[in-house]
């Protein structure tokens, strides 16, 4: 299926817990590295602490690239400010929203307004840290399917 795909998606999620162990699995890294197809990465909103703290955008990109062996057609990101309430909640756990320090390169920059503007609810009982905010997924899957 990778092969025949015409878009891969990569992301959005945690570079170091979400989306690097899926490259590791056996394999991956080499059918990606023959597909045709185009590569897009989903930048992160925010650092991870712990993980990709200090990371600029370009930091995630040079990571990703060397574990997929090849380099990423596209990359979206983000370019709605982040509310200030959510942005301070952040602050106080070390992250910070990723730095887009992205230029014109070989692959090409979405820049959009890609940012859930609801508050995403805390769910009672639920023992796992959740990200505050998140990206639009409709808002995302339109600009993902206007790239297919």
């Amino acid at each position: 299926a990778i092969e025949k795909a015409d878009l891969i998606v990569l992301g959005p999620g945690d570079l170091y817990t979400s989306l690097i162990p899926n490259l590791l699995v056996k394999g991956i890294s080499l059918v990606l590295q023959r597909t045709k197809a185009k590569l897009v990465y989903v930048l992160n909103l925010m650092t991870r602490p712990g993980q990709t703290m200090n990371f600029s955008a370009k930091d995630h990109v040079t990571v990703l690239e060397k574990y997929l062996g090849k380099r990423i057609n596209l990359v979206l990101v983000n370019s709605k400010p982040l509310p200030h309430a959510i942005f301070k909640k952040y602050e106080k756990e070390g992250s910070a929203p990723v730095v887009n320090d992205l230029k014109h390169s070989y692959f090409k920059i979405i820049r959009g307004d890609f940012l859930l503007s609801e508050k995403v609810p805390v769910v009672k009982g639920d023992i796992l840290k959740r990200s505050l905010i998140r990206h639009d997924s409709d808002t995302l899957a339109k600009a993902l399917l206007s790239l297919a």
